[in-house]
């Protein structure tokens, strides 16, 4: 404000970088990604899951564990798909009141796996020229992994998961890409799985998807989370 901007209509102003770097420490940049459903060229599907003491395995650090995490299957039906993954964790609301405010997430990360032959969950520790994608772990809401995958008969292996094993929270996962592609949970996994299909049907734009969901609790139905997170990036 004041001599440091120069005010223009609609709230927008001009400022010279030593005067910004003066004002601000760290600048967000935001991108959304409009879903075919808002009019644009994204598919998405949402699925949720949760760590719990039996599947928070860690990071690839810790082999002995971290294929003990939820795993989704991933299947390309045309080349050159684009993928963008947004992993959001929710921490209990105990977690938030005795946590501080530099303490209150996990670090959390994707880890995207070229799939095993016959499609089956991933059971031995991955090496080097198995992993197609790996995002930073970092203690925050959410993160992303954003790749370009060729077309392969075999599915992809996508695992979330917390930097530490032992770390429990209830996470969602958005998957976006420009084409569509086939989610395939792990059945041995609690996952439940919206696709955009189905949003589409209540909003009654049509589609041929439906929820599906895997070890199905009774009266349990998958929340509906909207609108998707915006994906951050933060320059220093």
């Amino acid at each position: 404000g004041g001599e440091a901007a120069t005010a223009l209509r609609g709230g927008e102003f001009w400022m010279s970088l030593d005067q910004f770097r003066e004002q601000f420490a760290l600048l967000y940049h935001c991108r959304v990604l409009r879903t075919t459903l808002q009019g644009g060229e994204w598919h998405y599907s949402l699925l949720r899951s949760r760590w719990t003491r039996a599947t928070a395995g860690g990071c690839p650090n810790y082999p002995d564990s971290f294929l003990c995490n939820p795993q989704c299957r991933l299947r390309v039906l045309r080349p050159n798909t684009q993928l963008v993954m947004v992993l959001t964790q929710a921490l209990p609301r105990s977690a938030w009141l005795v946590a501080g405010p530099t303490s209150r997430h996990h670090a959390i990360g994707l880890v995207l796996l070229r799939g095993r032959p016959d499609g089956a969950r991933a059971t031995t520790p991955p090496v080097r020229g198995e992993v197609v994608g790996a995002s930073k772990f970092v203690p925050a809401s959410h993160i992303s992994l954003e790749v370009a995958l060729p077309l392969r008969a075999e599915p992809y292996t996508l695992i979330a998961s917390t930097f530490a094993p032992g770390q429990l929270a209830s996470f969602m996962l958005y998957v976006y890409s420009n084409q569509q592609v086939e989610i395939l949970p792990c059945k041995e996994d609690d996952w439940q799985v919206e696709h955009q299909a189905q949003r589409e049907q209540r909003a009654g734009a049509g589609g041929d998807l439906v929820v599906s969901r895997s070890r199905r609790r009774p009266g349990h139905l998958p929340r509906v989370v909207a609108p998707p997170p915006p994906l951050l990036e933060r320059f220093a």
